[in-house]
């Protein structure tokens, strides 16, 4: 993954590894990048410094398509083709919470506060839920 300064279009600086990034996400302070993609999980990159090592790993069976940080960018959410979402912790990059869905996970974002996770998949049919961030119970499908 290549960082670029948007006001110059100079590159930065290259961070990453062997696996291919799908998907992408700045922690809301711009300290962190979330990538994914191909392979077993996501990682949690320094957004500062290139490094070929990223801060955490994030352990997915499969794809890992979508990521996203909470607002307060003290969790990150993932969703694969393992047909689950989860949210992690990134103080120390353990699993706070799995959701299992009927198929893959293509989508997943937290509303404003972070109470509340939205994830989407094709489930034969294109599906939106929303979640309860805290305990993972369904409010909305």
């Amino acid at each position: 993954m290549k960082l670029w300064d948007t006001a110059t279009g100079r590159q930065l600086f290259e961070i990453g590894s062997r696996v291919r990034a799908t998907t992408v996400a700045f922690s809301p302070d711009g300290a962190l990048v979330a990538t994914a993609g191909a392979g077993s999980g996501a990682s949690i990159w320094d957004a500062a410094k290139a490094s070929r090592q990223p801060l955490l790993r994030l352990s997915h069976k499969g794809t890992v398509s979508a990521v996203a940080f909470s607002p307060d960018g003290m969790r990150v959410a993932t969703g694969g083709a393992d047909n689950n979402s989860r949210i992690w912790d990134l103080r120390n990059g353990q699993q706070l919470l799995p959701i299992p869905h009927d198929g893959a996970v293509v989508a997943v974002a937290f509303n404003g506060d972070g109470t509340r996770l939205a994830t989407a998949g094709p489930d034969n049919i294109a599906r939106i839920r929303i979640w309860n961030a805290a305990n993972g119970k369904l409010l909305l499908s």
